[in-house]
């Protein structure tokens, strides 16, 4: 069956689908948490295979950013990286948090990006999608 506007507006790169062929495009934790004083400080990298996202992040059309999530403390934060540097540190405020912080990594639009098609995209799962 494949999807259409209505129920999946817009391709997903993940490892639980196929709507990317060929790419992914992971997170890491490249250092332990280091706390000093009130602030806790470690470093994500992550690795993307997908030419064409790659294109548009070094063009500045989208960028890779962190999602930074401690339910109980109430604290969302987003922190970007740069265009040409794979690897970011995170600087968080003890108060901020409490018990765990959630980590995720994301790649979103920076700009208008009309039609959303890549060379990339499934195009027997997806069609004419987005």
């Amino acid at each position: 069956m494949k999807k259409t506007n209505i129920n999946y507006p817009h391709p997903v790169l993940s490892a639980s689908n196929e709507d990317y062929l060929d790419c992914s495009f992971d997170i890491t934790l490249t250092s332990n948490p280091v706390i000093e004083g009130n602030v806790a400080t470690f470093k994500v990298s992550y690795d993307l295979v997908c030419p064409s996202l790659e294109s548009l992040i070094a063009n500045q059309k989208a960028k890779v950013v962190i999602y930074l999530e401690s339910v109980v403390a109430e604290f969302r934060a987003i922190r970007n990286f740069a265009p040409d540097n794979r690897e970011i540190t995170i600087e968080i405020k003890k108060n901020d948090i409490n018990q765990e912080v959630e980590v995720r990594g994301y790649i979103i639009a920076a700009d208008t990006l009309t039609p959303f098609k890549l060379a990339e995209h499934n195009k027997e799962l997806l069609g004419d999608v987005p």
